[in-house]
């Protein structure tokens, strides 16, 4: 909307400055006025289409047209108000204004709306933020951060605990001590020996941080485009009272975090130290 408005303060200044009485400048017909109207928007979309790539790299073809529209408008809006002024509205001169350019801006977007594929989705898209529009190669993992939750991979549990609070429960498993948090559904692993973070977790809810923007209940096809060709999938059985089956999709480097998908959408985040590679 801004980028609107910019161009179309400037033709009101413009119409203006080229003001003049219909009876010395502008005294013609009313068909030569409708062709000055088509004229000054085609002038207004030349005159704005470098405004437009200046104001955006990435949507400005898109864009130029509203501009360009906005200033033929600016114009010979103005130009009309102008002829109003001097003249009745009953000679038809300021309505010859009007359809000369409705008529030249309506010509202009349709041209731009053959030329350039999705003109309107490009010129409603040119006010979004970045993050609003979907980039067309996504961005894909190059390494795999070492916390989550706030905690960090090999922290004490003096540090979890810091900065976590103390855990609602604290149960050995399988070589760890699990403490879980949040009517758990978050969980921070720590090795028996060393009371060190091995792994950190966050399962079901959305208030679950996202992880590499990844987050609980987003769809199969966004994690693979996030995690890239070196991601790795395998099935997995539901446990316990659980028996659905799982896709986990891992990303593996310095660290490893692993996405648990149900019917194609993010169920859980695990975040791990990679386990070592048998000789």
């Amino acid at each position: 909307m801004l980028t609107f408005l910019i161009p179309l303060l400037l033709g009101t200044i413009l119409g203006f400055l080229i003001r003049g009485k219909p009876s010395d400048t502008f005294a013609i017909t009313t068909g030569k006025r409708v062709a000055w109207g088509v004229g000054i928007a085609f002038g207004g979309v030349a005159i704005g289409t470098p405004i437009g790539l200046s104001i955006s790299s990435t949507t400005g073809p898109q864009i130029a047209g509203l501009i360009g529209a906005g200033l033929g408008l600016g114009v010979f809006n103005i130009l009309s108000i102008e002829n109003a002024t001097y003249k009745k509205w009953s000679d038809k001169n300021a309505l010859a204004w009007l359809v000369g350019g409705v008529v030249g801006v309506g010509v202009v977007w349709f041209v731009l709306s053959k030329q350039i594929p999705d003109f309107s989705e490009g010129a409603d898209n040119a006010s979004a933020s970045p993050a609003e529009v979907p980039p067309d190669q996504p961005a894909q993992v190059a390494d795999v951060p070492n916390s989550y939750l706030g905690v960090t991979l090999g922290d004490s549990e003096q540090q979890v605990r810091y900065a976590l609070g103390e855990p609602a429960k604290r149960t050995p498993s399988d070589g760890t001590l699990l403490f879980t948090y949040g009517d758990e559904h978050s969980g921070v692993w720590l090795s028996s020996t060393t009371k060190r973070v091995q792994q950190v977790g966050c399962q079901f809810v959305e208030t679950c941080p996202p992880f590499l923007g990844l987050k609980i209940g987003d769809d199969e096809t966004k994690v693979k485009m996030v995690l890239g060709a070196r991601a790795t999938e395998r099935f997995q059985e539901g446990s316990g009272n659980d028996s659905s089956l799982m896709k986990v999709i891992t990303l593996s480097n310095a660290n490893e975090v692993s996405f648990y998908l149900e019917r194609k959408k993010v169920i859980a985040i695990m975040l791990r130290v990679p386990k070592e590679p048998r000789s």
